[in-house]
């Protein structure tokens, strides 16, 4: 009896500080509406976080079945030829997040194994790269030679 509330105690402070890291994370992000002032401030300064807000958010939220915030994370990799753009890395994460039948069937065993056939709440996060430029618009495509 004394080791299961050894056990339970230490699971209990360990669900405090990871609750208290998540919501000292969420301090040092700005909500924005869209990606783009995101995208316009990483070219700027390096890097950028947030949180998505809105309507599409809450269907996304809807459909895994949270109501965790989306955070979206991103970072300058590399400068383009055209001034004031950049190549930037977006990471969108949504925490907590169960999947619905459609995803339950794409999950290998594995992953079924994992979250006990999807009742385990997952972390899902999407990253991909993005060219823009500090004006909010897309780089100009690059000119082909005439030959």
């Amino acid at each position: 009896m004394k080791n299961s509330m050894h056990c339970l105690g230490q699971a209990a402070l360990w669900s405090a500080i990871s609750g208290v890291a998540f919501a000292a994370e969420l301090l040092d992000r700005v909500e924005v509406g869209s990606i783009r002032p995101l995208l316009i401030v990483a070219i700027e300064n390096g890097e950028a976080h947030g949180i998505l807000v809105g309507e599409n958010v809450q269907t996304v939220q809807n459909l895994f079945r949270t109501k965790e915030p989306m955070l979206v994370d991103v970072k300058s990799i590399r400068s383009l030829p055209e001034s004031g753009c950049k190549r930037l890395q977006v990471t969108t994460t949504l925490k907590g997040a169960l999947p619905d039948e459609r995803g339950l069937k794409v999950m290998t065993q594995e992953e079924r194994i994992r979250t006990k056939n999807g009742t385990i709440p997952q972390d899902i996060q999407f990253a991909y790269q993005i060219s823009f430029c500090r004006n909010g618009k897309f780089p100009k495509p690059p000119k082909e030679d005439d030959e």
